[in-house]
């Protein structure tokens, strides 16, 4: 499960309160979030999106990586105590509307990102994804600020956000052309951040964020066989690696 990092609350419009983006880091405070639904699925659910838009991508996805249903009646109630640790804490969680044929919306932060003071809306290679994204659309008046990739792909899970620099992984899901676009938007959005794309040794690699992620100032977990050397030291420069 993923969330999308946002701000608190400010300015009053109608009926619903305006939310001021801010993201200075992927280890900043959480004030506000917001999380998908949680359905239960079945292998067919894992496997029709596939099987109705084939691609290379899918492919690989399967290769390299082991896919597993969930025991649904413990995955339900982990959800349910990760929406209630956030409240908890201080947080305002927000959750996203079910949308019909979308059988798993349980990675907001997939399908939109933040960094400094914008949204930006991710750009899918995947139909079922592009179909996801339908979920925000209530949201996006509300958000202070956001911007559209134009071209290439680029999914939030290979968006990361450090104190100075953005890693960018070049999985299947994204590719250098939508590393291009976000750089186009960062210049639209005035966002002054280099981005650091972030290569893998293979091919089938679903996100950056399932083999590196930071958990602390400067300290990170990574699974440094995915990474090729030069990328893996591009962010050992930055982090302490665990």
């Amino acid at each position: 499960m993923a969330t999308s990092r946002i701000a608190h609350t400010e300015a009053k419009d109608g009926k619903h309160f305006m939310i001021q983006i801010s993201n200075p880091s992927d280890i900043a405070e959480l004030r506000e979030v917001i999380v998908g639904p949680y359905k239960p699925f079945n292998w067919w659910n894992l496997i029709w999106g596939s099987l109705r838009y084939p691609d290379l991508a899918s492919l690989r996805y399967v290769e390299n990586n082991t896919v597993k249903v969930p025991d649904h009646r413990i995955a339900r109630r982990q959800h349910e105590q990760l929406v209630q640790t956030l409240v908890d804490a201080g947080a305002e969680v927000h959750a996203l509307p079910s949308v019909p044929d979308v059988d798993i919306q349980l990675y907001p932060r997939d399908i939109a990102f933040a960094v400094d003071d914008t949204i930006f809306l991710s750009r899918s290679r995947d139909p079922i994804r592009q179909k996801e994204q339908r979920a925000l659309e209530s949201f996006l008046p509300r958000f202070s600020k956001v911007e559209r990739i134009a071209s290439g792909h680029i999914e939030g899970g290979d968006v990361m956000v450090t104190d100075d620099v953005v890693f960018v992984g070049l999985s299947e899901a994204t590719n250098l052309q939508g590393v291009s676009a976000l750089r186009e938007c960062f210049v639209h959005a005035g966002i002054d951040r280099e981005i650091v794309p972030i290569e893998f040794s293979g091919r089938g690699v679903v996100h950056l964020d399932t083999k590196f992620t930071m958990v602390g100032p400067k300290l990170g977990y990574i699974h440094s066989p995915a990474l090729t050397p030069y990328s893996r030291s591009l962010i050992a420069s930055r982090f302490d690696l665990i």
